[in-house]
C-alpha cells in the first residue's frame, strides 16, 4: 500500500528483542508470549464475531480473515507451555501485565506512525473511525472483559 514500515520494524525489534529480551528470565518471557497470544486471539474473536473487515478491500479482508482464524487455532499452545513448565500464577499475571502493555503499546505506536505517513493522524476522521472501533462497536468494553479474565486463578483460553 506504499507504507514504509521498516523504520518501525527495526524500532520495535530494538526494543522488545534487543533491549527487553536479554534481561527477562526464560519464565517471564513464556508468560509475556501467552498473554500476547491471548491478546491476539480475543481481539481476533472479536473483530471476526462482529464482522468488522465486511467493508474492507477484499484481499485485506482474506488476509486479515486468515490471520485471524490462525490465531484462534492456536490460542492454548503459549499457555498450555506455560502452565506446564512453570505453574505460578504469579508468573502469568506478572506476564500479563508486560505482555499486554507490550501488545498495546506497540499496535497504538504503529498505528500512529502509520497514520502519520498517510498525514491521517489525528484528524477527525481517524478519531471518529477509532471511537466507533472502540466505543460504538463495543471493543474496548469487550477487551476489558478479556483483559481481566487473565488474571482469574482458573483462566484457561479455551473458556472463549
Amino acid at each position: 500500500m506504499g507504507l514504509a514500515t521498516a523504520p518501525f520494524v527495526e524500532l520495535a525489534n530494538g526494543i522488545f528483542y534487543g533491549a527487553l529480551e536479554p534481561i527477562q528470565p526464560i519464565g517471564l518471557r513464556m508468560a509475556t508470549v501467552a498473554a500476547i497470544e491471548h491478546v491476539n486471539a480475543f481481539m481476533a474473536h472479536i473483530i471476526l464475531s462482529k464482522d468488522m473487515f465486511r467493508n474492507a478491500h477484499r484481499d485485506v479482508r482474506r488476509l486479515f480473515y486468515w490471520h485471524f482464524a490462525e490465531e484462534i487455532e492456536h490460542k492454548c499452545v503459549a499457555h498450555d507451555f506455560l502452565v506446564r513448565d512453570r505453574p505460578s500464577y504469579y508468573l502469568r499475571a506478572f506476564g500479563g501485565l508486560i505482555g499486554f502493555s507490550a501488545f498495546f503499546l506497540a499496535s497504538i505506536t504503529g498505528m500512529c506512525f502509520l497514520l502519520a505517513q498517510r498525514k491521517r493522524l489525528f484528524t477527525r476522521k481517524t478519531l471518529s473511525e477509532l471511537k466507533a472501533f472502540w466505543i460504538d462497536e463495543g471493543v474496548l468494553k469487550e477487551s476489558i472483559r478479556h483483559l481481566a479474565s487473565y488474571f482469574a486463578p482458573n483462566f484457561d483460553p479455551r473458556d472463549l
